[in-house]
């Protein structure tokens, strides 16, 4: 028994060692709820420790920050409009004669056209002296049997209203039969045509085509180079290309012209501007730039007095000539130039006396020309009045350059960035506004017609973008950094 007991015993104790196993278990587990349930405040130490140490143990890399939504829709609109206008180009934006090639150049006129006289030898002729079109032989010869009957009633009516309404119809008649002698009736010329929109055109097409680039480079690339697609340039073209459309419309057809009829293609330039310049603007407002190193809040008097002298000279170029015209037929009285019409034919007849009758023409041009030139400037009627549209775009300037170039005024560094925008986008418009209208009638002009200084001046103006490119350089957009 005793080894039964013995053995009892001992089983009684291996049972009691086996029983302890599961009172500490329980006690265990007890212990890992309360762990889970209890907060692990080692965590912000972590996290602090993972953002001192993260270009160590976690690699990272900058890039520009993304597009948001927000800019994106200002960029999308942008291009819309943008697209529109580079289809504006290609629509007739004048029909019958030329709208600015009409100053420079007769034959645009409508009222002349260009006869070959001898072999190898082409001269100027008034249309309305040739041989009408064929198209409208009928309706001409018409219309001047109703004007001899119209004349020969004036001298019978006493009744001085009666002679009022017929010479008011013999006006209307007059001006219809020189219109269907026009060699360009019925023609449509587009933008990028001399007698259509010309360099204007050209601007509104460059301006789009330069926008439409730096949409798709920021959606598909934000930031980088080149600096030529950044933002605020965007908002640049965009005035650029308004302007132009605005300029050629503003510009009216000379006196001379038969007849012009605008189109519908600077219409479509100048709604597709409006469209283009209010994307960029909202852009131009969320995009996300930042400075290089702080701005100084000192007032910037190099670029205030660039605003002013600027504007100084767009108004000196308002009062100064915008073309010199001293061709024949401008300066040459029509008895003069009947004179010279007979001398002519006797040249013709007399072959021997060529020499002798050219000479004595050109002393005749030429003392007509010096008598005689016609000087318009930018505000005058019959001229293209550019001056004006100059005027407020350098008040529009002026009044821009204080709020970017005064710091205490406006102490938010990316509000001075963006009236530096504004103020160079006015800039580059003064020198649309000059430079398409001396690149235009340069383009097609007769001999003894040349621009004037008057335009020269509007373009040097226009530098006034030079006194924000400083400020503008100092940006860049903002920098985000990702985790490799």
């Amino acid at each position: 028994m005793s080894v039964m007991t013995n053995t009892h015993t001992v089983m009684i104790d291996t049972n009691a060692e086996m029983a302890t196993p599961p009172v500490e278990m329980t006690d265990t587990h007890a212990g890992l709820s309360e762990a889970v349930d209890k907060p692990d405040n080692s965590k912000p130490f972590k996290s602090f420790l993972r953002s001192l140490t993260a270009g160590l143990i976690f690699p990272t890399r900058e890039q520009p920050q993304p597009v948001a939504k927000a800019e994106r829709v200002g960029l999308v609109i942008a291009a819309v409009g943008a697209i529109t206008a580079v289809v504006s180009v290609f629509l007739p934006w004048g029909v019958d004669t030329g709208r600015i090639s009409g100053y420079a150049r007769f034959f645009d006129t409508g009222r002349y056209e260009y006869v070959e006289t001898n072999p190898g030898r082409v001269e100027l002729k008034e249309s309305i002296g040739l041989d009408p079109p064929e198209e409208h032989a009928g309706r001409i010869d018409e219309l001047k049997v109703e004007l001899t009957e119209l004349t020969e009633t004036q001298f019978a009516s006493p009744a001085d209203e009666e002679n009022a309404a017929i010479l008011r119809r013999s006006a209307e008649i007059s001006q219809e039969i020189q219109r269907l002698y026009n060699p360009m009736l019925g023609r449509e010329f587009i933008g990028l045509a001399a007698e259509g929109g010309s360099f204007y055109g050209v601007i509104v097409l460059g301006m789009s085509v330069l926008i439409i680039f730096a949409v798709v480079k920021k959606l598909v690339q934000p930031g980088g180079n080149p600096r030529l697609f950044a933002s605020h340039n965007v908002l640049v073209f965009s005035v650029a290309a308004l302007i132009a459309a605005v300029a050629y419309l503003w510009t009216p057809p000379p006196d001379v012209n038969v007849s012009h009829t605008t189109g519908v293609g600077p219409w479509v330039a100048i709604t597709a501007g409006i469209v283009t310049l209010l994307g960029a603007t909202t852009a131009l407002l969320v995009a996300p730039y930042s400075t290089r190193r702080p701005l100084s809040d000192k007032i910037s008097f190099r670029q205030i007095g660039a605003g002013l002298v600027a504007c100084a000279l767009v108004v000196i170029a308002g009062f100064s000539g915008w073309y010199f015209d001293q061709r024949v037929q401008t300066v040459v009285s029509p008895e003069l130039l009947e004179q010279i019409e007979e001398l002519k034919q006797e040249a013709i007849e007399q072959p021997s006396k060529a020499a002798e009758i050219a000479a004595e023409i050109s002393g005749l041009s030429s003392q007509a020309r010096l008598t005689k030139t016609v000087v318009l400037n930018g505000f005058a009627d019959g001229g293209p009045r550019l001056g004006y549209l100059g005027v407020v775009l350098a008040l529009v300037g002026v009044a821009l350059t204080f709020p970017a170039a005064v710091g205490i005024l406006v102490r938010d560094e990316l509000q001075r960035w963006r009236w530096n925008a504004a103020v160079a986008s006015v800039g580059v418009g003064l020198m649309v506004v000059g430079g398409a209208w001396i690149g235009s009638v340069t383009r097609v002009a007769d001999p003894n017609f040349n621009g004037g200084v008057g335009a020269f001046l509007c373009f040097v103006g226009g530098f006034l973008f030079l006194s924000t490119t400083g400020m503008l350089k100092e940006f860049a957009r903002s920098k985000v950094y990702v985790e490799q």
